[in-house]
Order: C-alpha cells, then structure tokens, then sequence
C-alpha cells in the first residue's frame, strides 16, 4: 500500500480528485492542499486523493470588470 504524494504536484485526473478550486500564488491546475489522502496497491489505485487545486493569481481586474457589466445589465 503506497500513498500518493498530491501538495505541489500537477492535477492528474488518474490520481487525484477535485474537490474545491481557489486563487493562489501557484501556477494554475497545481494541489495547493489536500483534504484526504489516496492510496495505491502495486500499479492500482484504491482511493483518489481528494485536493484543492490553484486557479492561479487572483485578478482584480476582471472582477472590477464583471462588477461594472453587472451594473450596466439592471433595469433601471
């Protein structure tokens, strides 16, 4: 039985399971934590590690934008 090593890793749909996605300093699609862990027998796996994948840098930009896109959409 071998655990898999998920934190700082690339998300490999093979071994890894998504369970939320937040803005991080870490590149896009890298295991910024994981909530539980997976396992291996041999070349199997026998449970998915679940984790939380980075979506990348926050841009505050294209919130401000979709706020503004917001306002210029309601009735007035």
């Amino acid at each position: 039985l071998t655990p898999i090593e998920s934190i700082g890793k690339e998300f490999d749909p093979h071994f890894h399971e998504v369970m939320m996605k937040k803005p991080s300093d870490e590149k896009e699609g890298t295991i910024i934590d994981e909530i539980q862990q997976g396992f291996m027998l041999n070349d199997r796996v026998l449970r998915h590690s679940k984790v939380i994948v980075s979506e990348g840098k926050k841009d505050d930009s294209k919130e401000d934008q979709k706020e503004d896109t917001q306002t210029e959409n309601t009735p007035k």
